[in-house]
């Protein structure tokens, strides 16, 4: 077995990123809008912000001095608030450890493609859900389709996305992006053949110099040989790794980042509501979610609900917690809930793997675009989500009206079985999910 020493970087990349501004006791409220003013008097309220002012949906925190708890049970029993809820934190899929990888020859090309000579095409992934064979024959989607990927800032200057990013929105500030990132000038990977192993587990390999996972081989990663210290931001190599697999998948459609959270991985359920509402506002066809929370949102689920109601389809990573607990917006009923296997089909050794679970798509020892010009390799169910997310851009670019329930039918029609979910769920397989879309 080949046994990799991993060399661990000191900080080499500076983001200056406001985090949400919410308190932790802040409540999100549903009023109608000719009352908001008495509410919030009778109650000692302050609106923090509009999330939605024609549906009366507010965030608005508690004057100090009083208890939130006991406010939230005095604003259910207001004849005049339709729903008020816990502003709850959300955050991003935690990454799980590392599995081991088994080698995989499949039938299909391993090679997608995209224009570019850049490495991260080819991968076991990629013949798994015989991508390249769909782009060959059905294409790699249209300029005219656009996946939201809501996530944290994305490397606007990576080669490999420059190309397809539009300008997105940050929820976070309430204005449109791009989200600014200060880089140092440094190299970030120099022309070392080590790779190194940034703070959230990501194995980064130098794009041009670092040959890191042979297609034939299992790799082990030896993390203990090497202190695990390195501060690159995780949340913000979150975003940037989530859009290189949309695009890997789609190269042809355009990316819009709307940031929901902040560098360190985190945000509120309020940020993520706003990032939904502006995604279908400014004419989204697919989004992508990589994220979960464990309590249910009505509000969530309401502007879930809009999104569907707008033709834009929602696709949403469950969590990496070995789990059948339902996490959300996965376990919504108009959401396609992915969860992650490995390269043998078999459900992940981290993965949810309960009735949140629709579809399933590769989520073990994936390639992607890494800030700063690099890539890297990651596992979890954060980065099966997108393969998802693009294919459901690509079924939009072969038919601009198909509803996000004909995509989930044809998403399921072209699954192969997976093995070790509670219930019956198909792996991804973007040829035959493309082919059924296409049969007269």
């Amino acid at each position: 077995m080949k046994k990799l020493r991993l060399l661990v970087r000191s900080s080499l990349l500076t983001v200056t990123l406001a985090a949400s501004g919410f308190a932790a006791g802040d409540l999100l409220l549903r009023v109608d809008p000719s009352a908001i003013d008495s509410v919030v008097r009778q109650h000692g309220l302050k609106i923090e912000k509009k999330l939605d002012s024609n549906s009366g949906v507010y965030v608005v925190s508690v004057v100090s001095g009083q208890s939130p708890a006991a406010v939230l049970q005095a604003l259910k029993s207001n004849s005049q608030v339709r729903n008020v809820e816990v502003n709850q934190r959300v955050a991003l899929t935690k990454r799980p450890a590392s599995p081991q990888r088994a080698a995989r020859a499949g039938r299909c090309a391993p090679t997608a493609l995209v224009d570019g000579k850049y490495r991260y095409t080819s991968q076991n992934a990629v013949a798994i859900v015989c991508l390249a064979d769909a782009q060959k024959q059905f294409g790699g989607g249209s300029a005219g389709v656009h996946v939201a990927v809501i996530d944290t800032a994305i490397d606007y200057n990576h080669p490999v996305l420059a190309g397809v990013l539009d300008a997105g929105y940050d929820a976070i500030r309430d204005r449109p992006g791009p989200v600014n990132v200060n880089q140092e000038t440094s190299p970030f990977v120099d022309q070392e053949t080590s790779p190194f192993v940034d703070s959230a587990g990501n194995v980064v390999v130098n794009q041009e110099t670092s040959p890191f996972v042979d297609q034939e081989t299992s790799p082990f990663v030896d993390q203990e040989t090497s202190p695990f210290v390195d501060k690159i931001p995780p949340g913000y190599v979150h975003g940037t790794m989530v859009a290189g697999i949309v695009h890997l998948v789609a190269p042809n459609v355009r990316i819009v980042p709307v940031r929901a959270f902040d560098d360190s991985g985190s945000g509120a359920m309020a940020d993520v509501i706003e990032a939904i509402n502006w995604a279908v506002a400014n004419g989204a066809d697919v989004i992508n979610m990589s994220f979960s929370a464990p309590v249910y949102s009505a509000e969530l689920e309401s502007a879930i609900q809009n999104a569907v109601r707008n033709n834009v389809i929602c696709v949403a990573s469950v969590s990496n917690s070995h789990s059948t607990s339902p996490v959300f917006p996965a376990a919504l009923s108009s959401v396609i809930g992915v969860g992650a296997t490995d390269d043998t089909d078999t459900a992940a050794s981290f993965t949810d793997y309960g009735a949140a679970v629709t579809l399933a798509a590769p989520g073990v020892w994936i390639y992607s675009p890494y800030p700063n010009n690099a890539y890297a390799y990651s596992n979890g169910t954060s980065f099966a989500t997108p393969f998802v997310a693009g294919s459901a851009a690509l079924l939009k670019s072969l038919n601009r009206n198909t509803s996000p329930a004909s995509v989930g039918g044809y998403l399921d029609a072209g699954t192969d079985p997976a093995k070790g979910f509670a219930s019956k769920v198909g792996r991804l397989d973007v040829f035959d999910t493309d082919r059924a879309a296409t049969r007269k």
